[in-house]
């Protein structure tokens, strides 16, 4: 049990946060290798190797930068803002191989600040409730996993099968459906973006 209005804010706004790196990482692989045709396996380790780096820079970053500025909720929105910066022109132009990098970095980058939200869940706790604390943090990704991939399996659902099957046919027909699933992400970081602003921290611990 949560408890008080500002832990339901953050338990949302984590599952919320996750949705749009989720669901724009489980399909980067795909949108590269159907932007070449079904055959783009010798280059697809960039975009796959920029959202891991992206992520192992971020991280130590957010550490250093919550330190500085004595807040992690500000963290936050620097990362959501990388996000919708990086990740919508996947959406305007989703053949392009150079949009596909660009939204791995912001993939990345929402990827790895996921841990910030452990360390505002458990300096809201007491040390006695800490079991608790990680108990509720098991929760909010396994809710945005299976949101996210229902809203992927019906998406998936609507593209015409000639799109699917027949990769040279018609291969914008597919994309086209695709490039919907970064704008849910968009959406998912717009709303992230509102609720943080009515999450309160407490500063004082850091």
């Amino acid at each position: 049990k949560l408890g008080s209005k500002n832990k339901v804010l953050l338990f949302v706004l984590f599952i919320l946060y996750w949705m749009a790196p989720l669901m724009c990482r489980e399909y980067t692989g795909q949108m590269h290798i159907h932007q070449n045709n079904g055959d783009g396996g010798s280059m697809l380790w960039i975009p796959l190797t920029v959202y891991g780096f992206a992520g192992l820079a971020w991280r130590p970053l957010t550490d250093v930068i919550s330190y500085k500025m004595n807040s992690r909720k500000n963290i936050i929105f620097i990362s959501l803002a990388l996000q919708l910066v990086t990740i919508w022109p996947m959406f305007v132009w989703p053949g392009s191989f150079a949009a596909n990098i660009i939204q791995s970095i912001g993939t990345g980058v929402g990827a790895s600040g996921i841990g910030l939200f452990n360390l505002m869940f458990s300096e809201q706790e007491h040390h006695r409730k800490i079991f608790t604390t990680v108990s509720i943090l098991a929760l909010p990704p396994l809710i945005a996993e299976c949101i996210t991939s229902c809203m992927e399996a019906v998406l998936c659902g609507l593209v015409p099968e000639h799109g699917v099957q027949a990769h040279t046919a018609d291969i914008s027909v597919y994309l086209d459906y695709l490039k919907y699933l970064w704008l849910f992400a968009i959406v998912f970081i717009v709303v992230s973006f509102i609720i943080t602003f009515f999450i309160k921290e407490e500063k004082s611990r850091y």
